[in-house]
């Protein structure tokens, strides 16, 4: 399969939520053009970031929308937020931030749990 790559620069730039909300509508509309669109890129020296944030059911626009103005506050960076649902989490989120991962997961804090009370146990 060929790969294609598109580049755009746009004067006076774009907010994190209007290439979260392309790539979105890209994602509807991908299979009627024979397309797979994989990931969007985003100049960090402009102050952006992206970020993927994995959740057990989809997100509101307006959750989205909380949880991109967190995690740009929190990085001081105008963050991209990627949204991708797994149901095995059980809650709670999953954020991917380049080579950091913060799990927040239900899945993951039973897992720990679970760990905690067969070790008082021993």
């Amino acid at each position: 399969m060929a790969l294609f790559m598109d580049i755009h620069t746009i004067e006076g730039g774009v907010s994190g939520s209007d290439v979260a909300g392309a790539h979105a509508a890209d994602l509807q509309t991908q299979g009627a053009h024979g397309v797979n669109y994989l990931r969007y890129w985003v100049d960090e020296q402009a102050g952006k970031i992206e970020v993927d944030v994995t959740v057990a059911q989809k997100l509101s626009p307006d959750q989205l929308e909380e949880v991109r103005q967190k995690v740009s506050a929190a990085l001081k960076k105008d963050a991209i937020v990627h949204q991708y649902v797994d149901d095995s989490i059980i809650g709670g989120l999953i954020l991917r931030v380049q080579d950091k991962l913060i799990d927040a997961s239900i899945k993951t804090q039973i897992s720990k749990l679970r760990e905690q009370l067969l070790a008082a146990r021993n």
